[in-house]
Parts: structure tokens; C-alpha cells; sequence
């Protein structure tokens, strides 16, 4: 893969970056173990080789993995699918959704169970913002920058105001809890547990292209591994 400008890594997995899962030589149980602990985000970018069988790779595709091949597969063709990859995910789609709680991105407010939140300019785009990264610490300069479009913090509390502000919406419609303060001032949007609580796993909208592609190797337990 290095021979076609990808580079490989060991990290978590990241939006933005392609999973590799080999299931050569593993048996129909122990692969679907293994893959059943791929979140729908990583499913979304995710390759499975080596399964051989037409219904299995069927069931896969179903389970929402973005490519499931067999292994006769080429270099140049995986690569290629990669790239694929990594160019759809920077497409922004309109929603994202996060158990019942739903974001509209180009109708610039929220709803939860189908409620709306009636979110101000604001409160939508700091909402917009920590759902960039959920389950991660967006730190407050981040959020003055990314929210505010300045490059200082301002001597104000204008983001504790407006994040009370989203929070009293959010805590409305039985989401008292999902934004959380972090001990470095930051805030996270929690929704993890609320995917989980409401049967839906979390759809993360990738993060824009990496200036190198790059590519996340799985064993066959499902942890990554420097691969070659």
C-alpha cells in the first residue's frame, strides 16, 4: 500500500481514515465476532478481505461495511477502493444522527424523537461543532475559532452562555446530560451511551481529506496493527 502513497497506521480509528479487516483462514463464527465490534462509523469505512462465500460477503455489505471482497484481490485495486473511500467521506451529508437525537445540517437545527429544539445561529453551530467530534474534547479555543471565527478568547463568557443556553434545550427533550464540561474548560458531546441506550449506533460525519491518505490495519481480533 506504501507503493501507492498510503501510509499505515496503528491509532484508534479516526473519520476520515480506511480500516483494512483480513479475514483470510478465519472461520464464519470467529469473523463475525470479530466485526460485530465495528461501529457504524468504522463499518462506513471499513474493508473486509478474504471472505470468500457470496452470502457472507452479502451479510457484510448489509451490516454496512463499505467494501467486502474476496482474496484474489489486487494492490492496485485496493488501493484504488481506498482512495474511493477517502474521497466519499468528504462529502458532508445533510443529517446526522445520533440514537433519536437528529441534526440538520442544512435545516440548521436539531430534534429529538422528531422534536425540534428551536436552536438559535448559535447554539446550532456549537451544537454543529462538538458533533464534529463526538465522544472528544473540544477545547475552547477550538470553539472561538471554529464557532466564533476569531483567533483569541475573547474576555468574555459568551460560550458559557450560549452553551447553558443549548444545554437547557438539549436537557428539554431528555438530553440533560449529553454535553459535558471537561476538567481543561473544554466541552463533549457524549453520545456513545445515548447510541447505545436508544439501539442505534452513532454516525460520525468524517472529518475533511488528511493531506496523506492513510490506512488503519485490523487482525483478526478487530485491534489494529502496523501492517506492511
Amino acid at each position: 500500500m506504501r507503493r501507492f502513497g498510503w501510509t499505515l497506521d496503528d491509532s484508534s480509528f479516526r473519520t476520515g481514515r480506511v480500516s483494512l479487516f483480513d479475514a483470510a483462514g478465519m472461520d464464519s463464527a470467529a469473523m463475525m465476532c470479530a466485526l460485530v465490534g465495528f461501529s457504524e462509523a468504522e463499518r462506513t469505512m471499513a474493508i473486509v478481505l478474504g471472505v470468500t462465500a457470496s452470502s457472507q460477503r452479502a451479510v457484510l455489505v448489509g451490516m454496512g461495511f463499505a467494501e467486502v471482497l474476496g482474496d484474489d484481490v489486487t494492490l492496485e485495486e485496493l488501493a484504488v477502493r481506498a482512495k474511493r473511500l477517502v474521497t466519499r467521506s468528504a462529502y458532508l451529508p445533510r443529517f446526522r444522527t445520533f440514537g433519536r437525537l437528529r441534526i440538520d445540517l442544512l435545516g440548521r437545527d436539531a430534534y429529538f424523537a422528531g422534536r425540534p429544539l428551536d436552536l438559535n445561529p448559535r447554539e446550532f453551530t456549537l451544537l454543529w461543532r462538538l458533533s464534529d467530534s463526538p465522544d472528544v474534547t473540544v477545547s475552547k479555543p477550538d470553539l472561538i475559532r471554529d464557532v466564533w471565527n476569531m483567533g483569541f478568547i475573547p474576555e468574555t463568557n459568551s460560550i458559557a452562555v450560549h452553551m447553558s443556553r443549548l444545554r437547557r434545550k438539549l436537557s428539554d427533550v431528555g438530553l440533560p446530560r449529553i454535553i459535558e464540561t471537561c476538567n481543561t474548560g473544554g466541552y463533549r458531546l457524549c453520545v456513545r451511551d445515548l447510541a447505545h441506550c436508544h439501539g442505534t449506533t452513532l454516525y460520525a460525519v468524517p472529518d475533511p481529506l488528511p493531506q496523506e491518505p492513510g490506512v488503519r490495519k485490523a487482525n483478526g481480533r478487530g485491534n489494529p496493527q502496523t501492517g506492511i
